[in-house]
């Protein structure tokens, strides 16, 4: 995506993207809508006020409202009647100079669910050398803007199933083709990430060996609020290989189309 800005050609680069469910657990959708769009607001607020330094004049309440000032915008619809929030934010990078960061979220009633999408995108001019950047917006899951643990822990995040911050762990074959299910879930949005265990009956040539061969709690870390991790113990593995190699559904026994 290129458009023209000032006497530069901008490209604009997709840094990331999220369409999934928000997590009721027989909470009313108000109070869900409610609670979700706080959290916006409120990383919204860590991003353009700073103590008695509110330049683009931020409320202290959530409304509908639009603010410029800078290069830097908010953009708010917020209609708690129709159950719908808009937010799409400009900032600059804190450290690379003319990077100019977007971000667009929307939060909505869709039949019985609450849906939230998201897309981060970020500027470089044209005659830049294309540097990839991964930004996953710190409201998904934590971080230094944001006040709380963000959507993830505070609300919950729904892709098939609830997406967790800590790496989940089979201990049955029922586990097993829950996993089936949600890797051949044509709903699923987010990548599923598996690792299997050392063979603990295996003596490694002598070298003492971890259960699993990359740190998994670095791991569920590093993609909170866009991957499931998943840990397959060694004595699941061959039915693992088995069911994915046939593509024969678990728990109906019928191959995939």
């Amino acid at each position: 995506m290129e458009e023209q800005v000032g006497l530069y050609s901008v490209r604009l680069h997709r840094s990331f993207q999220l369409l999934a469910d928000l997590y009721t657990d027989g909470s009313s959708h108000e109070l869900v809508f409610t609670r979700s769009c706080g959290i916006m607001f409120d990383w919204v607020k860590t991003l353009f006020v700073s103590g008695e330094d509110n330049p683009l004049k931020i409320p202290n309440q959530l409304f509908t409202f639009s603010r410029e000032h800078a290069g830097r915008s908010v953009d708010v619809i917020y209609d708690s009647n129709r159950l719908f929030f808009s937010l799409r934010v400009k900032h600059l990078d804190e450290v690379v100079a003319a990077r100019m960061w977007i971000s667009e979220i929307e939060i909505s009633k869709q039949s019985e669910r609450m849906q939230i999408a998201v897309q981060t995108m970020y500027s470089s001019r044209a005659s830049q050398q294309i540097d990839i950047v991964f930004g996953r917006p710190s409201f998904i899951a934590g971080g230094k803007r944001t006040v709380g643990l963000g959507l993830l822990d505070e609300i919950g995040i729904i892709d098939v199933r609830r997406l967790e911050a800590v790496p989940q762990k089979l201990n049955s074959t029922q586990d097993l083709c829950a996993l089936f299910d949600l890797v051949f879930s044509d709903r699923r949005r987010l990548p599923v990430i598996v690792v299997s265990q050392v063979d603990p009956k295996s003596d490694h040539y002598g070298m003492m060996l971890p259960d699993y061969l990359i740190n998994i709690d670095l791991l569920a870390r590093a993609t909170r609020g866009y991957a499931h991790i998943v840990c397959l113990p060694n004595e699941l593995t061959y039915e693992w290989s088995k069911e994915t190699v046939s593509q024969t559904n678990c728990q109906k026994g019928i191959p995939l189309q």
